[in-house]
């Protein structure tokens, strides 16, 4: 790369520049003093101009000779995404927030680049705050074009703004209020804010960085709305919000914007899907969430980045061992090697190594239960069946709470792809389905305590005069009118010795992109023949060298739906190796190195380098805390019910009245995460029988349910609401 010093090609830069879309529309004193930086580079044929993952710092337009932007498809070779010319425009979405980019940049032929630095162009968005909007929309679609996951529709939601007649459809929910220049409107870490609709003025969201400073990231101005899902389930605030000038805004609380999303099909269709598509950017990009110091691969760093995943919670993790920020912060906390890793919660608390509970609460993800509430229906796991239960349950106007001892999705969450799923003919992921669901709860109202653990289940009574009593693991009880148990199976361990002492970074009960990340490129041993096994190696091959597959049985046939057969059959990484068992695990200091096991009746031992093993054994019901309850169980452990619990007991309901048992915890259920759904919303219309006979009245299904709107909506027609 070369930097070319004549004028002519830099005049002939500025005015490409000018006549882009992203700047077209200002004055010619504005573009002379935006473009005076501009720069001319000269590229050889086949040169780098930036790869993937290399920050976003510059925007570049073709002078001359063409430029290939491209990624690298699963089989290692360019997919090329566009052919530039002279006269195009090149930058995405890192321009503005200098994260990485998403693809990589190369000179197809000699040529000349015009180079305008990002730091020009937030100094210019800085005096011209208006263009913000303008130019995300513009750098948002070429992202969008480079990555086939975001449909068309997700920029006008991810950027949603109102127009005048909705904003007054909208004020029935909401109340107005004013603030002042700098002003905060939103702090980070605090609970209790919904959603903002901006009238007047304009506001900064700026996050937090690793040394404590705040950097702005987005400006919204009048129509503006602002908010993520924590503003729908009323948990704590991942950014801030201060007002450049005078603002007044529409302020939606979190019980208020349910209503609205009910009350108002289309619009609240167009708000949660720019709720949901804002949270998933989050993720993406760790903005708002906590940052966790530790070194690569260990097994605290692994549980805790887990945990926050699977909960669909933004965090940034930095190497203590190679990222200079990460030196720094252990420096400037006085933290000691052996206390890593360091989590940094975004209100400013340091955590020491926490355990997923305490980081938690630091994050606001749970709170206090309040022992005097008595709801109508607690839930006890929220996998496809109990997050079934909940928005069936809770879209009919009962009152619902949600317990799950690790994060939401169950086992289903896990899953790497469900392709036999109804409705979603190229597939979706387990975690995808299962975050649909957790954010419908949330629209209805469901409220979570996650992670929580269940320890002991008491029915008071037995006629239904009485309500449930739960006990969790920390002292804290929960009081309910009837209880479903949801709780699934807990994964089954090989029977191999010294398996714990890998279990915390290199055996894995799932496969993930978590996962997939820190084998990749490795071999894989991979235990099981069911077809959560299956989904797992068919996903796992396109991200490691090769899969061994062992099978205890004679042939995956018997145990593994067909298309999934066909599919490993056709895998080159792939070694099918059936009637072999692990029979050792080498290793040190919690890492595996090898792997041995025997095949068929020789008893032939086989020794791989192995250092991740992943087991998809089967499971076992997870029904120990339900000792001294007198739920019954059969002789495997699962829970019995209906006729089996009792004559005259309902469909799904267990020997104590009032509790009822759904999914794969149910003794008898179909194990499939449709069948799961399924009895999911069938145990709503047993609880409301129970409801009604237990003296509570029939609820009203949600929209009929009281929604105290704002003050100076109790006047209005009623047709509007």
């Amino acid at each position: 790369m070369k930097l070319e010093t004549d004028r002519s090609l830099v005049e002939e830069a500025r005015r490409l520049l000018g006549e882009c879309g992203l700047f077209r529309g200002f004055g010619p004193d504005e573009r002379r003093a935006l473009f005076a930086s501009v720069r001319v580079r000269n590229f050889a044929a086949g040169e780098t101009i930036f790869l993937k993952g290399s920050p976003g710092d510059h925007m570049m337009a073709v002078l001359g000779g063409t430029v290939r932007i491209s990624v690298a498809s699963a089989d290692g070779k360019a997919l090329v995404l566009a052919i530039l010319v002279p006269g195009e425009i090149f930058g995405e979405i890192a321009l503005l927030d200098g994260k990485e980019r998403n693809a990589d940049a190369t000179a197809v032929t000699e040529c000349s680049l015009a180079t305008l630095d990002r730091s020009e162009i937030l100094s210019f968005l800085d005096r011209h705050p208006s263009a913000w909007s303008h130019i995300v929309a513009i750098l948002c679609d070429r992202l969008r074009k480079m990555n086939e996951h975001l449909a068309d529709v997700a920029l006008p939601q991810l950027f949603l703004a109102l127009e005048p007649v909705e904003i007054e459809r909208v004020r029935l929910f909401g109340e107005v209020r004013s603030y002042s220049a700098g002003e905060a409107l939103f702090k980070i870490g605090e609970l209790g804010h919904g959603l903002f609709v901006i009238l007047a003025g304009q506001v900064d969201l700026a996050r937090h960085d690793e040394t404590g400073g705040r950097t702005r990231f987005l400006t919204y101005g009048p129509g503006g709305v602002i908010g993520e899902m924590a503003q729908l389930a009323a948990q704590p605030v991942l950014v801030d919000g201060i007002a450049r000038g005078p603002v007044e805004a529409l302020l939606i609380p979190p019980d208020r914007l349910r209503a609205l999303l009910v009350a108002e099909a289309e619009l609240g269709e167009r708000i949660m899907r720019a709720l949901i598509l804002r949270r998933v950017g989050m993720i993406e990009k760790g903005t708002g969430g906590p940052l966790i110091v530790g070194r690569a691969e260990t097994g605290d760093v692994l549980r805790l980045t887990g945990f926050l995943s699977r909960n669909g919670h933004p965090y940034q993790w930095l190497n203590s061992e190679a990222d200079p920020e990460a030196k720094a912060l252990i420096e400037r906390f006085h933290v000691d090697p052996g206390q890593l890793p360091v989590v940094l919660c975004p209100g400013g608390q340091l955590l020491l190594n926490p355990s997923e509970t305490a980081l938690a609460r630091c994050l606001g993800l749970v709170g206090p239960i309040d022992p005097d509430r008595v709801f109508d229906v607690a839930v006890v796991g929220a996998g496809p069946a109990g997050l079934a239960t909940t928005v069936y349950a809770a879209s009919e106007g009962l009152s619902v709470l949600v317990l799950d001892c690790r994060s939401f999705g169950g086992q289903a969450g896990a899953s790497a792809r469900i392709e036999n799923y109804l409705g979603f003919p190229t597939g979706i992921t387990g975690m995808a389905l299962m975050a649909r669901a957790y954010s419908q709860a949330h629209k209805f109202g469901v409220e979570t305590a996650i992670p929580a653990q269940v320890s002991s289940l008491q029915a008071l009574g037995d006629r239904g005069e009485g309500h449930v009593v739960l006990k969790l693991s920390d002292g804290e009880r929960v009081s309910a009118r009837s209880v479903v148990i949801a709780c699934g199976a807990r994964y089954r361990r090989l029977d191999v010795e010294n398996l714990d002492a890998f279990e915390a970074a290199s055996v894995h009960y799932w496969a993930s992109p978590l996962e997939a990340k820190l084998c990749a490129g490795q071999e894989v041993v991979l235990v099981g023949a069911g077809n959560s096994a299956g989904q797992a190696v068919v996903y796992l091959a396109g991200k490691v060298a090769k899969v061994w597959l062992l099978v205890r049985g004679p042939d995956l046939a018997s145990s593994m739906s067909s298309y999934l057969v066909d599919r490993i059959g056709a895998l080159a990484n792939v070694e099918v190796v059936t009637q072999a068992e692990v029979s050792g695990l080498e290793g040190s200091e919690g890492m595996l190195e090898a792997v041995r096991w025997r095949c068929g009746a020789s008893g032939q031992e086989v020794q791989r380098p192995i250092r991740h093993l992943f087991l998809f054994i089967g499971a076992d019901p997870n029904t120990d805390w339900l000792a001294g309850s007198g739920v019954t169980l059969d002789v495997k452990g699962f829970v019995l019910t209906g006729a089996d619990a009792g004559g005259d007991r309902r469909l799904l309901e267990t020997s104590r009245r009032g509790v009822f048992a759904i999914g794969d915890v149910r003794s008898g259920s179909v194990k499939r995460v449709a069948a799961a759904v399924g009895e999911g919303a069938q145990v709503v219309a047993a609880l409301h029988s129970f409801l009604a006979t237990a003296g509570r009245r029939e609820p009203a299904v949600f929209r009929n349910a009281a929604v105290r709107l704002a003050p100076e909506a109790e006047d209005a027609d009623p047709h509007l609401l």
